[in-house]
C-alpha cells in the first residue's frame, strides 16, 4: 500500500455486498459501479437474472469470476453457460 493509494481509497469508499443483499436491497446503484461476482457459477439461474437485471436498469458492470476447476460439479446446472447462450 502507498500514500497514493491510501488517500485515493479514502474518496472512493469500496462497498461488499452479498449477492442475496444487494438483491433484496434497495441499495442504489450508477453506471460507475461495477459488480464483482466471485464464485459465480454457484449462484442460480434466477440469480444472475436479476442481477443482470438490476446492474441493466443502472448502466453498472457486471464481472462474474468463475474458478474453472471447481465448474466440474456444476456442469448440468451452470447458470453461467445458460446465461452466455
Amino acid at each position: 500500500h502507498t500514500v497514493a493509494a491510501w488517500i485515493k481509497h479514502l474518496f472512493t469508499p469500496e462497498q461488499r455486498h452479498s449477492t442475496y443483499s444487494l438483491l433484496h436491497s434497495d441499495t442504489p446503484m450508477t453506471n460507475k459501479d461495477v459488480l464483482l461476482v466471485d464464485s459465480a457459477n454457484k449462484m442460480s439461474a434466477s440469480e444472475l437474472l436479476a442481477l443482470s437485471d438490476k446492474a441493466n436498469e443502472s448502466g453498472s458492470k457486471v464481472i462474474l469470476l468463475s474458478n474453472a476447476s471447481s465448474r466440474q460439479g456444476f456442469k448440468a446446472n451452470n447458470a453461467i453457460d445458460l446465461y452466455s447462450k
